[in-house]
């Protein structure tokens, strides 16, 4: 949890330097649900996975950098919840124009019946995911 820490400071002070490469982002946002399936199983949890229709099937990004998302609200939810289920959802919470490129704004929200929550309030993180006005290929860049 530190090192995840500290790499959040790196990336806000421009630090660590972003290798976006095109990848599966539904691919990379479940892997880590894959990953905990077996720790959720174990606490007796159901651990559930949905991806909103218009989340882009390729986007540029730093995919190591980018499935550290998931990995931390699952796991956290995960490690906070008793009984129930943890839920990672992933969307498209706005897009914009900035030049040539469409710049969509991915979020990855975790709802769960963990303590300090409550059902109609998932935890929420939000980064910015850019595609070209020719196709999606947009991707988390350097803003991760």
């Amino acid at each position: 949890m530190i090192n995840d820490v500290l790499d959040f400071s790196k990336v806000e002070a421009g630090k660590i330097e972003m290798e976006p490469a095109t990848c599966a982002i539904r691919e990379v946002a479940e892997s880590p649900v894959k990953a905990l399936r077996a720790v959720a199983a174990q606490k007796g949890l159901r651990l559930e996975f949905a991806v909103a229709a218009d989340v882009p099937e390729y986007v540029s990004a730093d995919a190591g950098r980018v499935r550290q998302i998931p990995l931390n609200l699952v796991g956290n939810a995960i490690k906070f919840t008793e009984a129930g289920r943890v839920e990672l959802q992933v969307s498209v919470a706005g897009m914009k124009t900035e030049g040539e490129a469409v710049v969509a704004e991915i979020e990855f929200a975790v709802a769960d019946t963990g303590i300090g929550t409550r059902r109609s309030r998932p935890r929420r993180s939000s980064r910015r995911s850019r595609r070209p006005t020719s196709g999606w290929r947009g991707g988390l860049g350097e803003r991760v």
